[in-house]
């Protein structure tokens, strides 16, 4: 599940990126589109992290599992969110490519994860 929807994250964000080479008319309906699948796989991203983080742990250790994977993201957010905003001031592309190369490497890294 979570491969899969890094793949599609990876081809939104490049769709994405590809935008800004149409004409102007078609950004805002396209934009709002991806928008939404974006916010869809983003969604079905957090319940799969959820899940897997949950169907890992047992017993007590539940709590802490899914503590401190919330402090991971959180802080992962916080980078990517400089790095991305950094990236930005160069060219909004820029930062919807480095996005799309991030989901690359989650798709990959999720293929690695044992199955619980």
């Amino acid at each position: 599940m979570m491969t899969y929807t890094a793949v599609i994250t990876t081809v939104i964000c490049l769709v994405a990126a590809g935008v800004n080479w149409l004409p102007e008319a078609s950004h805002a309906y396209l934009y709002g589109f991806l928008f939404f699948a974006l916010s869809v796989t983003h969604q079905g991203v957090r319940l799969a992290r959820k899940t897997y983080v949950v169907d890992l742990a047992e017993g007590n250790q539940r709590t802490t599992y899914v503590t401190v994977s919330n402090t991971i993201m959180g802080v992962l957010l916080l980078v990517v969110g400089v790095i991305s905003a950094l990236l930005s001031q160069l060219a909004i592309p820029v930062a919807l490519l480095f996005f799309a190369f991030i989901s690359l490497l989650a798709a990959i890294t999720s293929r690695t994860m044992k199955s619980v």
